[in-house]
């Protein structure tokens, strides 16, 4: 009926390694090319490698965008950043820009969006940054508020698509079962 709606939040929960960036990756820039605005909140992994993957989804070739030896680096990267450049998206590198937070990444969406269809991507809860985390007494406080804000977000228009680290004992059989923090249930609220 229409694939996912507004307003919601989308959790994608996997070991590491798994894919999760790539998947949330994926649907976002599915998004954007048919013209939702697109706002993507990198905490996980640095902006410049996360165009380098959207690049690829796009049809670049990975060497192309990532090695400067490459004799086609420059152009593909100048390419990739005009082709970019022409839809509605903001790419935040949680890492470069320390005080960023998923309030100000889903307000600075909401702006772009202008009233139309929006997508934030938050990767991951682990690492994201709200106006309160760095006061967080422990990880399941900082989850827990984290995903207060992601609902806050989803609230106000965007569908949120946000990662979750699941460690491995999480999959293993129930007697040898680790439910450490990383296990995506760190907030019940998720």
């Amino acid at each position: 009926r229409g694939g996912l709606r507004d307003r919601r939040r989308l959790f994608i929960t996997g070991a590491p390694g798994s894919n999760k960036t790539g998947l949330a990756l994926f649907m976002a820039i599915n998004y954007l090319m048919t013209g939702c605005a697109v706002a993507i909140f990198a905490t996980d992994e640095d902006a410049d490698s996360l165009s380098i993957r959207i690049g690829q989804m796009l049809g670049y070739e990975r060497e192309a965008l990532e090695s400067p030896d490459h004799c086609d680096h420059e152009r593909s990267k100048k390419e990739l950043a005009e082709k970019l450049a022409k839809y509605p998206l903001i790419l935040v590198d949680g890492d470069e820009n320390e005080d960023a937070s998923i309030d100000d990444v889903a307000e600075a969406l909401i702006q772009l969006a202008n009233g139309r269809p929006s997508v934030l991507v938050v990767d991951s809860i682990q690492r994201a940054r709200t106006a309160t985390t760095d006061g967080a007494i422990d990880n399941k406080t900082r989850a827990d508020d984290v995903v207060k804000a992601l609902k806050r977000a989803s609230a106000k228009g965007p569908l949120v698509i946000a990662t979750s680290e699941a460690n491995r004992g999480h999959y293993a059989n129930q007697r040898n079962r680790n439910e450490g923090l990383a296990s995506s249930k760190e907030s019940g609220s998720i």
